[in-house]
This record gives structure tokens, C-alpha cells and sequence, in this order.
């Protein structure tokens, strides 16, 4: 991922109603999932730049992304009912 991309998904992940505000919580969620807080930054960083890392999704759009592709193929995903934790689709 780029610059521009991971300045956009983090910006995504922190402000996600796109309101220009980082709510408490949203900040929680994002530090469940990148903390903590002197390295959330850095951890950030180094999960987006996997290329099977997607991000927000739901497991839908994650199967959506994976039919018709080789069997073994797989994607990271960002848990969407458990913060913190992150999917592995396949």
C-alpha cells in the first residue's frame, strides 16, 4: 500500500462516519486493534502493508472477493463483531 492509501485507511479506521471527529470509542477501536498507544502507529503500518490484509469488510464481501480464486487463496480481515481481533478468510 502507499502512502496515500494508508494515510486513507487509517483515517477510515478513526474517523469512520467520515464527520471530521475521532470519538472516544473509535479510538478505543482503533487501539484494540493497533495499540498500544506508543506504537499504534507503527503496528498500523505494518499490517496494512500485507498485501492480504483488507481490512474492515464483512465475511460476505470477503467470500464475495474470493470465489472464483485458486483454492489456498486467503485474506485478512478485521473481526466485525469482535474488536481487536482480525478474520482469516479463505
Amino acid at each position: 500500500k502507499t502512502d496515500f492509501q494508508f494515510n486513507e485507511f487509517v483515517e477510515e479506521l478513526l474517523d469512520p462516519t467520515s464527520d471530521d471527529i475521532i470519538s472516544v470509542t473509535d479510538f478505543k477501536i482503533f487501539l484494540s486493534w493497533f495499540g498500544p498507544f506508543k506504537k499504534c502507529v507503527e503496528n498500523a503500518n505494518h499490517v496494512l502493508s500485507y498485501p492480504y490484509f483488507f481490512g474492515a469488510m464483512t465475511s460476505l464481501e470477503a467470500q464475495r472477493l474470493l470465489d472464483n480464486q485458486p483454492i489456498g487463496t486467503f485474506l485478512v480481515r478485521f473481526n466485525e463483531k469482535d474488536f481487536g481481533n482480525f478474520v482469516i478468510s479463505c
